[in-house]
């Protein structure tokens, strides 16, 4: 996946990659174990920050925490399906990106001319 996800043209839209590492995260610590998402989170992290420029193990932590948090939502407070795997892949999206909201809404308001 991580290959597929880096290689230039397959999953690139106007020159946007979308993130594939966070909803197989999330749906290895629902459909299996806490502690087997919080691997696969770190694995998958640690294959992204190897190439990643100044982050210092920023993705390893997210992921593997998000892996196991989802692991424990699933096991204590919500019903095991596919609208929950959508519901924590959407939260924990907008957890992981919120410090580049303001980057996008900038950048998207001055692509269909709202700001300069």
């Amino acid at each position: 996946i991580y290959i597929i996800q880096y290689t230039d043209g397959v999953f690139s839209f106007n020159r946007t990659i979308p993130q594939l590492m966070l909803p197989i995260v999330v749906c290895c610590g629902m459909y299996w174990d806490d502690r087997i998402g919080a691997i696969f989170g770190f694995l998958l992290g640690s294959c992204v920050d190897a190439v990643a420029a100044d982050t210092i193990c920023y993705n390893t932590i997210s992921l593997m925490l998000i892996g196991y948090v989802s692991g424990l939502l699933i096991e204590k407070i919500i019903n095991n399906n596919f609208r929950a795997s959508l519901l924590l892949v959407f939260g924990f999206s907008l957890i992981l990106f919120s410090t580049t909201l303001p980057d996008f809404i900038r950048i998207t308001l001055s692509a269909i001319g709202v700001i300069a």
